[in-house]
């Protein structure tokens, strides 16, 4: 039989105990413990019902009490692997130390996605102890989102209305994250606000897909008003839309 995690015990044996031959205690002996807690999730990361994580975050939960013993990086794969993380996610987990498990995504979270992670009961301490109860938690990725618009080869985020733009000038979108080409160029559209006619535009994007250059098919007229729109319907490569759509208006 166990005793209870976390108690107070105390064991007394009174004045009245006797020797074989008959002697008495001279005083009354007592003894007072307390047992170690239970195993239990201490921390993790990102914290609880936390939004706007980052997509490169790692997810990391710390114990109360030395789970595992220290393993080399080959003998990890015998050690228990203690999330269940919804939506699945692959990556690899670690152990850095006896109690604390971090698993990293092989690739970026998915934006604007709410993780359900827990640490199932029944997973035992390096004495044994159980886990009582599972362990849940949840926490929402960032949302897709412009990082900044410029003018190629020139000013980063320009005021709204910005006067005696080139007649050739391109613009550079820059995301926070890889995004979808199709949809994102699809979002985006250059209009002459006079005519109200779309403007024919072309596009390049970086290698990773993070920046965009929206270059303008020959020139634009002299002392004319233009606007470029990109609506939230462009998605990131993960299919999550824009959190919020770009308009940045300008005269030649």
């Amino acid at each position: 039989l166990q005793l209870a995690p976390a108690s107070k015990y105390v064991a007394a044996l009174s004045a009245s105990a006797a020797s074989a031959d008959g002697v008495t205690l001279a005083e009354e002996i007592r003894l007072e413990f307390r047992t170690v807690e239970s195993l239990a999730v201490g921390q993790v990361f990102p914290a609880p019902d936390t939004e706007e994580v980052e997509l490169e975050s790692t997810i990391t939960v710390i114990f109360n009490r030395p789970v595992v013993p220290l393993a080399i990086a080959e003998e990890q794969k015998d050690l228990p692997q203690p999330l269940t993380i919804q939506p699945a996610l692959a990556g690899t987990g670690e152990w850095v130390s006896s109690s604390v498990y971090v698993f990293q995504p092989e690739k970026r979270l998915d934006s604007g996605t709410r993780y359900l992670v827990s640490v199932d009961a029944g997973l035992t301490d390096s004495l044994g102890m159980p886990l009582d109860q599972s362990y849940v938690w949840k926490f929402t990725t960032r949302a897709p989102r412009v990082n900044y618009l410029s003018l190629k080869n020139g000013e980063t985020n320009p005021k709204m209305d910005i006067e005696n733009v080139l007649l050739e000038q391109a613009f550079v979108i820059s995301f926070l994250q890889p995004m979808d080409e199709k949809s994102t160029q699809a979002a985006a559209a250059l209009t002459d606000r006079e005519t109200g006619k779309i403007f024919p535009t072309k596009y390049k994007w970086n290698e990773d897909f993070t920046e965009l250059t929206i270059s303008p098919v020959g020139r634009y007229r002299l002392s004319a008003f233009y606007q470029l729109d990109l609506a939230k319907a462009a998605l990131a490569q993960d299919g999550s839309p824009l959190a919020d759509g770009l308009t940045f208006r300008f005269s030649t």
